[in-house]
């Protein structure tokens, strides 16, 4: 059980006096939206797209280093896209009038789907950063890439980056619970959220590695865009002067390296408002899931999610637009034709 030190916090984190700049009113209406209304779509939609992917490349087999890559990635999507599905269940209005008690729902909200989404979030961006990487790689060095980056080096880098971050995060799992707590405003025992004695401290550095990873993630993602695309402008004349038997493999090689673009500039497109959200945290003391600006917090940071769902709902027709291979082999798994 948790000390009293720790009940105090979360007291005062489910307070519902204990209110910032937007109103509960406001709030609702933004959790409706944000909340329940467009994951309901875009999630599902965006699991289902992710799940073809996954098949897809299953049919395609994972000889090629990108592959691995991208079938790690449409795997996270799917954890994303599933927590959002679960944001729009918990917060949907008949649901929440069928709950007697808030806390019920804010441990849920909290530890069942804030600290998971935010988990697969991260592996997301790492699986971004080494595809923007490993086709950065593939441009600098190309004739050394296939020696540096073999599938089993990328298949220990995939599985080693799920199970890295999942650990990263297993001091917020230790430090928020579910179970029978004493809920003074109601005078009897409900099921919420229950605080480890040390939860701050185990919060802390879960979040500390979450913050890091995102920002330094962003910015490498950046950087190896940027240098993808000026080594790519930089070999199009060497390409073109090569062999008819390299051309082709130029030709397929250059296809990848727009579609690890596009993925790349989406990525950058739909997370800035997620790290930007992410650094104000650092500098708004108030500003987090227990200050008084949590209504405007989950709010703005439910606004976030969604973007970040669009960029895993896009996945899919990124793959069939820029990859032949990749359409050819949904066609066939399919039977479009």
């Amino acid at each position: 059980m948790a000390s009293n030190k720790s009940t105090e916090i979360e007291d005062a984190a489910l307070d519902s006096d204990v209110v910032g700049s937007m109103s509960d009113e406001t709030f609702f209406q933004f959790i409706f939206f944000g909340l329940v209304l467009v994951p309901s779509v875009v999630s599902t939609l965006g699991i289902i797209f992710n799940i073809v992917n996954i098949v897809v490349y299953i049919k395609m087999g994972f000889s090629e280093t990108i592959n691995i890559s991208l079938f790690g990635l449409a795997v996270a999507d799917v954890g994303v896209q599933l927590t959002m599905i679960g944001f729009s269940v918990i917060f949907n209005p008949m649901v929440l009038t069928s709950v007697a008690d808030m806390d019920f729902i804010n441990a849920l909200d909290y530890v069942v789907l804030g600290w998971p989404h935010v988990l697969f979030s991260r592996i997301v961006a790492c699986l971004t950063t080494y595809i923007a990487f490993e086709r950065f790689m593939c441009v600098v060095m190309p004739l050394k890439v296939k020696v540096i980056i073999t599938p089993a080096k990328t298949v220990a880098v995939v599985t080693g980056i799920f199970s890295s971050i999942t650990l990263c995060f297993l001091p917020a799992f230790i430090a928020d619970q579910i179970g029978p707590r004493f809920n003074p405003r109601l005078n009897q025992t409900t099921i919420g959220l229950i605080l480890a004695p040390n939860a701050s401290l185990l919060e802390d550095v879960s979040l500390f590695i979450s913050v890091f990873i995102q920002i330094s993630s962003f910015i490498l993602i950046v950087v190896f865009t940027t240098g993808l695309i000026r080594a790519f402008i930089r070999n199009l004349n060497w390409r073109y002067e090569s062999s008819s038997s390299k051309n082709k493999s130029s030709s397929r090689d250059k296809a990848l390296i727009k579609m690890v673009l596009l993925i790349s500039v989406v990525y950058i497109a739909s997370s800035f408002p997620d790290v930007a959200g992410t650094v104000a945290m650092l500098f708004i003391k108030e500003f987090s899931i227990k200050g008084r600006e949590k209504n405007t917090f989950i709010s703005v940071f439910s606004v976030f999610f969604n973007i970040c769902s669009l960029n895993s709902t896009a996945t899919l027709f990124i793959n069939v637009k820029m990859s032949s291979r990749f359409h050819q082999n949904f066609l066939a798994v399919f039977k479009f034709r």
